[in-house]
This record gives structure tokens, C-alpha cells and sequence, in this order.
């Protein structure tokens, strides 16, 4: 019963989540970039706390944890290959990766220069990234093109 439950929910967000108004996009990007958050987080301390230098363990982490992202988000929320092909698609996701790679990078070296701790400087340039992560899958790799007000279809004949 359970099983049935959450493979509807799967079903219902896979099929009509990129569907949704933005704002609802927006709503289910965040338990995807929490997930990520958490992943990126947590191979960032491992590695940081085993006594990896914070430009790999920034570095390493974050791409582990943009992986899992792209995969999350074109298993439920956006859908692959509207727009693009498979090949452009994935350079957009690779420049904006690096990119936010460097975002992270900056945001994160500069708290832990000014003696925040790790968890806090991870933590807050995860949090800093979530909006521009959002912003640039959903228009950037992942356009949808817009479907405009839903209107009911007035007697067809067959």
C-alpha cells in the first residue's frame, strides 16, 4: 500500500510537475536542491574533516551534488530534452555547473577565511546557490514552453 502510494506520487509529479506555475516548480526544486544540499554537505565535511584541502572538498563535493541534482531533476520535476538535444543539454548543464561551481567555491573559501565553520560556510553558500540553481535548470537547460491557461474542451465530435 505504501509502495502504491509513493509510486503515485512519483507518477503525478514526474508527468505534470513541469507543467506546474513556477511557483510550484519552485516548491519541488526545493526538496531536490535539499537533497543535493544535504549530499553536498555532508561529502564536503567528510572530506574537509579528513583533512582535504577545502579547494578539493569544495570542488569534489559540489559536483557529486549537482550530478544527483541534473538526476533528480529529470526524473521528477523538469523534463529532458525539450529544447535541447541530449548533447546541448548537457554542455548548458556542464557550463552552469561550472559556473555555480565557482559561485560555491568563492562563497564558501571566503566564510571559511573569515573563521566560520565549515558546516556554516557550506551550509549558507548551498543556501545562497538555490535560487540561481533553480533559475538557470529551469530556463537555461530545462526550458518549457509556456501552455498558457488550461481551457476545457467544449464538446469535440470524434
Amino acid at each position: 500500500m505504501i509502495k502504491d502510494g509513493i509510486r503515485a506520487l512519483y507518477c503525478i509529479l514526474r508527468y505534470n510537475a513541469s507543467h506546474a506555475p513556477l511557483f510550484l516548480q519552485f516548491i519541488v526544486y526545493i526538496f531536490i536542491g535539499g537533497t543535493a544540499t544535504i549530499v553536498n554537505l555532508g561529502v564536503f565535511l567528510s572530506l574537509h574533516f579528513a583533512g582535504i584541502k577545502p579547494v578539493f572538498s569544495i570542488i569534489i563535493a559540489f559536483i557529486i551534488a549537482a550530478f544527483l541534482n541534473y538526476f533528480l531533476c529529470i526524473s521528477i520535476l523538469f523534463r529532458h530534452k525539450v529544447k535541447w538535444n541530449f548533447n546541448t543539454e548537457v554542455f548548458l548543464f556542464l557550463i552552469f555547473i561550472l559556473a555555480m561551481c565557482g559561485f560555491d567555491y568563492i562563497v564558501t573559501t571566503s566564510l571559511l577565511s573569515a573563521s566560520v565553520k565549515p558546516f556554516v560556510a557550506k551550509l549558507t553558500a548551498s543556501g545562497l546557490s538555490l535560487l540561481l540553481n533553480f533559475t538557470g535548470r529551469r530556463f537555461l537547460i530545462f526550458p518549457e514552453p509556456e501552455s498558457g491557461f488550461w481551457k476545457p474542451q467544449v464538446g469535440k465530435k470524434d
